[in-house]
């Protein structure tokens, strides 16, 4: 366990990926010292309804333009060459095994944190891996909202990615806040413009509002 390297994996639907999800992946990397983040698109978004979401195609494509000129950002289509419900537990599992060899640290949100009694074998998903929570600093929610098991294991993430190497990042049994500054873009607000016709500069990067505009992804 102790010689993989400790890769950071952020899942989603992605429709479609924009800067938000960017902010996240590249501070997460840099302030952790990964040397890759996955970007794990699912195959059928287990919380909404699979007809109104654009094409497995549609979005590995369009997170492969994103993050094209981003070093150390990775598409992982492990989910979409599924093409069924894939539980969080059970991707990360798989991607520590062979041929992947990683340790996954897994992102997510402080909503998604939350929530995280409901998932397939969250205890399984809190002794085996460690979480890092993109952690907004302006959200005056904190901690209230969390189960106590969460709790328990939540601290705040090293300062530097010299002290992340120290402790060993992808490990697991921890959960580690990461203050990010909000972006705030929606894919929601996202496919509306794009449905519309109306620009989407400051939204995506220009290759995917090209991608959009060219397949007609949203309208």
């Amino acid at each position: 366990m102790a010689d993989r390297e400790p890769v950071g994996v952020l899942g989603g639907t992605f429709d479609p990926v924009h800067f938000g999800h960017l902010v996240i992946a590249e501070q997460a990397r840099e302030r952790l010292g990964l040397r890759r983040i996955w970007f794990l698109p699912c195959a059928v978004p287990p919380h909404k309804d699979p007809v109104g979401v654009a094409s497995a195609e549609h979005r590995a494509a369009m997170i492969a333009a994103a993050i094209a000129r981003r070093p150390g950002l990775e598409l992982c289509d492990f989910e979409l060459r599924t093409g069924i419900v894939q539980y969080t537990i059970d991707t990360l599992r798989a991607l520590r095994r062979a041929p992947f060899h990683v340790n996954p640290v897994f992102l997510l949100g402080f909503d998604s944190l939350a929530e995280l009694p409901t998932w397939r074998l969250h205890t399984a998903l809190l002794t085996e891996f460690d979480l890092v929570v993109v952690d907004r600093p302006d959200d005056p929610r904190g901690t209230a909202r969390l189960a106590p098991e969460v709790v328990r294991v939540l601290t705040q993430a090293p300062s530097d990615a010299e002290s992340c190497a120290r402790i060993g990042l992808g490990r697991g049994g921890r959960v580690f806040r990461l203050p990010v500054p909000p972006t705030p873009i929606s894919s929601h607000v996202v496919r509306a413009r794009a449905a519309a016709g109306d620009s989407l500069a400051g939204l995506v990067p220009d290759s995917v509002a090209r991608y959009i505009q060219d397949k007609h992804v949203y309208r």
